[in-house]
């Protein structure tokens, strides 16, 4: 009997808004680039980072940075955004070291603390920060929120979103699931722009009173899918991103038996469970009819 098989993957989440909606900046990175693709234009200037794997090895599909690279986004209205503010990536770390901990950082003024920016200490905290336009980084001139546990990411791709409320009230979620945050400053409650730049990988020391001519932070690592939103995403859009669908490859086995073929699914996906209870990589099917397969993937 020839049999016909469908395969679908499942997910379990609902979506139940677009991720296009309020969208301020959305980059891929897909072949070394810094396309938008928000619809506004906001393409980025590339200041040496190189195309790379991305978490799924598949080649030229993420962005890598060594410690004096960065992509600048000329200024624009259009970034120049108030609270609620969410943010996604996937981020791949190369170091601890605390010189190289900047991810983003909008409204870049040297020695001055405006805009917001989302950054990983070396001591592993993650934390997002903005500033009211008032010289120096200090308490009075900054509203913030970091991660209570510090988080050691060298060498594995991450999920990192940031979801603002307003000004030191928000949810921080890493690989889909959500940390426990401290709040910090007293600044201005709204955020102040003075119409400078946006850079990813790339950070000021913003004036430090320990040393105000310490040089500019940098990022060492791997970028992916940065998404920019002025609105609060929900839950279920982060789990969305951070699960991702990856459709893996299927190979079909020489028919066992008149009325069987065996099927294989790659050993990248763990904990593999067919839709008619047959748990592992392989399975052996007798009936038609239309089948599903979970499994896991393990991000490297």
């Amino acid at each position: 009997m020839r049999l016909i098989i469908i395969f679908t993957l499942v997910c379990n989440h609902l979506i139940s808004q677009s991720l296009s909606d309020d969208l301020v900046l959305y980059y891929s990175f897909d072949n070394g680039q810094a396309i938008d693709g928000s619809g506004n234009g906001l393409d980025g200037i590339l200041q040496g980072p190189t195309s790379s794997a991305d978490r799924f090895g598949v080649a030229s599909q993420a962005l890598a940075f060594n410690p004096s690279q960065t992509v600048e986004i000329p200024s624009d209205p259009v970034l120049e955004i108030q609270y609620p503010i969410s943010v996604s990536l996937w981020v791949r770390f190369n170091t601890e070291d605390f010189e190289d901990w900047s991810i983003i950082r909008t409204d870049f003024e040297k020695d001055n603390y405006s805009g917001w920016y989302l950054n990983r200490f070396g001591n592993g905290q993650i934390s997002f920060a903005s500033g009211g336009n008032l010289g120096s980084a200090g308490t009075g001139n900054s509203r913030s929120i970091g991660s209570v546990e510090a988080f050691q990411l060298t060498g594995t791709w991450t999920h990192i979103a940031v979801i603002m409320v307003g000004p030191s009230r928000g949810e921080l979620f890493v690989n889909g699931c959500e940390v426990d945050v401290t709040s910090g400053g007293s600044g201005p409650s709204t955020i102040a722009y003075t119409g400078s730049s946006t850079f990813i990988g790339r950070n000021d020391n913003n004036g430090s009173l320990q040393n105000p001519v310490e040089p500019d932070r940098f990022f060492d690592g791997r970028m992916d899918e940065l998404y920019v939103w002025n609105r609060l995403i929900t839950t279920e859009e982060v789990q969305f991103l951070y699960d991702d669908f990856y459709t893996p490859n299927l190979s079909i086995a020489d028919q066992v038996g008149c009325d069987d073929v065996e099927l294989s699914i790659s050993d990248s996906l763990t904990n593999v469970t067919w839709s008619n209870g047959e748990l592992g990589n392989a399975v052996t099917l007798s009936e038609p009819g239309i089948y599903s397969v979970f499994g896991y993937m393990t991000v490297l």
